[in-house]
């Protein structure tokens, strides 16, 4: 019998029973695996992770990029950090405001696994608005001119390339490079298992920004099951409203959320 296990401490973790194995094979920077799962579907891993799953994808990737979306006073220009899947760039190519679509992605083998063995989720790679670089996110912003609305942080955990992702450095270059309405919102890990570095990120984030708001999701295949985004702006809270609706086809977020969406978190979490 084929199994998948990730252990999250050492007396837990996930255990998904497999119908097979698509893909293995090892980039520049790390393992990649698509493994075809009895319950969730196929299942993106890296150096043995859990990224994303067919079944479960929806809940992270739309709660991701719609609270901010629909918030952002524009939403023209939008950069995305990471999300070599394609979920996310699928999830804001459903709107038509952005003219355009920067992605920055470390590793392309990824992104070529996930067009051949993920479908769904690769969708938009084809999108005519795209950019798509194949480098470093930090380099990205230290090298760039750009300035954009909407910036949305896609990461893996904080092991290795992706640490940087969550310095105070880092979001201080994403801060320069956003319009004076800008919004960026990032992934920060699980409530039950980090909560030091979602602390720390709060922290981060109030040193730069006027507002910093976080909010949580079901990820039924991420530790705990349970996971957390900021959102961070130059804009004071009262400004933010949504502005736009939420592309038809959801499965999980609707702007009924949004006037909730802020104080339903654990009080820790809270500005």
């Amino acid at each position: 019998m084929l199994e998948f296990r990730e252990f999250h401490k050492k007396g837990s973790g996930l255990f998904l029973r497999l119908k097979g194995v698509l893909y293995s094979g090892r980039s520049r920077y790390q393992t990649i695996e698509v493994l075809d799962t009895e319950d969730f579907g196929r299942l993106l891993a890296l150096d043995g992770l859990v990224m994303t799953t067919e079944a479960d994808e929806f809940y992270y990737h739309e709660m991701l990029v719609h609270p901010g979306a629909v918030l952002a006073p524009r939403l023209e220009r939008v950069l995305i950090i990471g999300g070599g899947d394609g979920g996310t760039l699928r999830e804001v190519a459903r709107y038509p405001e952005p003219q355009h679509l920067v992605m920055v992605e470390l590793d392309e083998a990824v992104v070529q696994a996930a067009r051949r063995y993920l479908p769904t989720l690769a969708s938009a790679f084809d999108d005519p608005r795209l950019d798509l670089q194949f480098l470093d996110g930090a380099r990205f912003l230290e090298t760039t001119r750009e300035s954009f609305d909407l910036v949305l942080v896609d990461s893996p955990d904080p092991i290795g390339p992706a640490e940087v992702l969550f310095s105070e450095g880092f979001y201080a270059r994403v801060r320069e490079h956003l319009t004076e309405t800008g919004i960026l919102v990032a992934q920060t890990e699980s409530p039950v298992y980090h909560r030091d570095l979602i602390e720390n990120t709060a922290r981060r984030l109030k040193a730069l920004f006027a507002t910093v708001l976080f909010y949580t999701a079901p990820v039924p295949t991420y530790p705990s099951g349970f996971w957390s985004f900021a959102l961070a702006t130059n804009l004071p809270r009262e400004a933010l409203r949504v502005r736009r609706p939420a592309p038809e086809g959801l499965r999980w977020f609707h702007t009924g959320m949004v006037p909730a969406l802020f104080e339903a978190v654990p009080a820790f979490m809270k500005p």
